[in-house]
């Protein structure tokens, strides 16, 4: 009975263990996730920046007349960039959704399996109780005389 219950601990150490590996493997997916996103976003920033200072240092260098010419051109090329980074924004921020939707499903998943986990430990402490009076009610009934 010990060992039925010794195991039963050590299934549920086990199982607990498993558990808490996997919500750490979880949570580390999580911060390499948002790291790679935080990386991406300062690439992009940088990106936009570097053109707004190259287009700045050639508008500069230009006369007024051939700025004025080029600005359109420019304008128009600046926006389809722009329009570029937030089509590839919007797909980073769906990426992410994505990401974060399967991490509640994962936490949703650990959730359940603590509560059948509980419902187990339980149930498991229900039966030892149980043999534990069934025991001791042996142990005490009178015993009958012997012929």
């Amino acid at each position: 009975m010990r060992d039925d219950a010794a195991g039963s601990r050590e299934d549920v150490r086990v199982v607990r263990e498993q558990s808490e590996a996997a919500q750490a493997r979880q949570a580390q997916a999580m911060e390499e996730m948002r790291q790679d996103l935080s990386r991406e976003l300062r690439r992009v920033m940088d990106e936009l920046r570097q053109q707004v200072e190259a287009f700045l240092e050639q508008r500069v260098r230009e006369g007024y007349n051939a700025l004025k010419k080029e600005v359109a051109a420019e304008f128009v090329t600046a926006k389809e960039r722009m329009d570029q980074l937030a089509t590839h924004l919007e797909a980073v921020k769906i990426a992410a959704l994505g990401w974060q939707q399967r991490a509640d499903a994962q936490e949703q998943a650990l959730a359940d399996l603590r509560a059948q986990l509980q419902e187990e430990k339980q149930a498991r402490q229900a039966l030892a109780a149980q043999r534990t009076t069934v025991s001791t009610e042996k142990t005490t009934a009178p015993q009958p005389p012997n012929a």
